[in-house]
Order: structure tokens, then C-alpha cells, then sequence
């Protein structure tokens, strides 16, 4: 056996206030996203929801990022 290939992947895990499915995960890009189902994660299906946490995590990350800034200077 042989290794072909490594990638490095970042996964966020994301609590939401959703009453019946608080727990998702995506990548550092926020493109791909999972719902947990019990012990299981599955993918979303629904493509406005998935639009929604998309964007969701890009305005939580750049507030992140915002305030990064604001303290490293």
C-alpha cells in the first residue's frame, strides 16, 4: 500500500439556535456543510438552508476576523 495523496482540511463545527438541528460542520471555506443526526453526520440537502449558513458563516467569520485586527494592533 501506497499513499497518493494528503490534503490538509479545516472543519468548523457551528452551534446554531435551530431547535432541531443546532449542530452542523462545513470546511474553512463555509461550501460544504453537514448536519449531525444522532451520532451520524449528514449532508444538507436543502439548498436554501445550506445558502443560509453559507452565509451566516461568512458575516460570523469576518466579525472574527474584525476583531483579530482591532487586537493584534
Amino acid at each position: 500500500m501506497k499513499i497518493k495523496d494528503v490534503i490538509k482540511s479545516i472543519t468548523y463545527y457551528v452551534e446554531t439556535d435551530d431547535p432541531d438541528f443546532p449542530d452542523y460542520r462545513t470546511d474553512e471555506n463555509g461550501s460544504h456543510w453537514e448536519k449531525l443526526m444522532g451520532e451520524s453526520w449528514e449532508p444538507v440537502y436543502n439548498p436554501d438552508v445550506e445558502k443560509k449558513l453559507q452565509e451566516l458563516f461568512w458575516e460570523y467569520k469576518n466579525q472574527l476576523d474584525e476583531k483579530e485586527d482591532i487586537w493584534i494592533r
